[in-house]
Order: structure tokens, then C-alpha cells, then sequence
């Protein structure tokens, strides 16, 4: 059932993994979010390992901290719970550590460019990202950070 939805026209088809380090650096308050994360991780690994899903490529991406409504309502319901890792939230959207929404689109439009053996050659971080595009069409404001 999943292969006729991930693949289009006929075409190979890409899934892209949304990750999280909280999926492999355990955090007080995360316990659903952050197994379900490290499962999904484990997932994408298995259909490149056992290419169960026939001309599916899975590839991985960490983000990192993207300010949306849902992590704003996280973080409110964290600090009413006085969860220490709110700390870190304020931290990083004190500092601007957040990632740009506006960035992380076009670095997945880039990672979905890529040909399959490099699209799925590594979970692929933002942060790198972003500074590995000095120079090329990806580069603005907000991939220089």
C-alpha cells in the first residue's frame, strides 16, 4: 500500500526523514517524541537496507531547532511543567539558533535534487548544510550563520 503512494507516474520515489538529536540523546519530557523519532530513524535505515519498498530511496534530515507553532505550544507546555529543557529553547531562540523555515525549504528542495546513492548516503544536518552552501544557489542570509 505504501509503495503506490511514494511512488509518482511511475517514477522512482524519495521518503525524507525528519529527525531530531532528541532521538539519540535522551531528554527529560520527550520520552514518546524522541522513541518515535529513533523508530522513524530506524525505519528509513531498514527500507534502504532491505529495499522493501521497490525504487523507494529513503534519505534522513536533522533540522534542527524550527520555530513553528508546534514547538512554541511544546514550549509552553514544557515551562508549565518546569521541564529543564526549556532552558535550552530559551537559549536558542535568545540567541537566534533557531532554523529558518525559509532555509530549511530550500535545503530540502536540494537534498530531493540529489541523485539517490547521496540523497541517501547519510542524515544529512541543516547546520552543515547551510555552511557547505557558500557560493552556490543556495546561499543567502540564512544559510550563513
Amino acid at each position: 500500500a505504501m509503495q503506490g503512494r511514494v511512488q509518482g507516474q511511475g517514477q522512482p520515489g524519495r521518503i525524507l526523514h525528519l529527525g531530531t538529536s532528541v532521538a539519540h540523546r535522551p531528554q527529560h519530557g520527550t520520552l514518546t517524541y524522541g522513541v518515535t523519532k529513533i523508530a522513524f530513524h530506524r525505519l528509513y535505515q531498514q527500507i534502504n537496507a532491505e529495499e522493501g519498498l521497490k525504487g523507494v530511496v529513503c534519505g534522513s534530515l536533522s533540522p534542527g531547532l524550527v520555530k513553528t507553532e508546534g514547538v512554541m505550544d511544546h514550549v509552553d507546555k514544557a515551562r508549565a511543567l518546569s521541564l529543564p529543557h526549556v532552558r535550552y529553547f530559551d537559549d536558542a531562540f535568545a540567541k537566534d539558533w533557531t532554523t529558518p523555515v525559509e532555509g530549511l525549504v530550500a535545503c530540502v528542495e536540494h537534498l530531493l535534487s540529489l541523485d539517490r546513492e547521496t540523497f541517501a548516503s547519510r542524515e544529512w544536518k541543516y547546520s552543515e548544510w547551510a555552511k557547505e552552501q557558500k557560493g552556490s544557489k543556495y546561499d543567502s542570509k540564512w544559510t550563513n550563520r
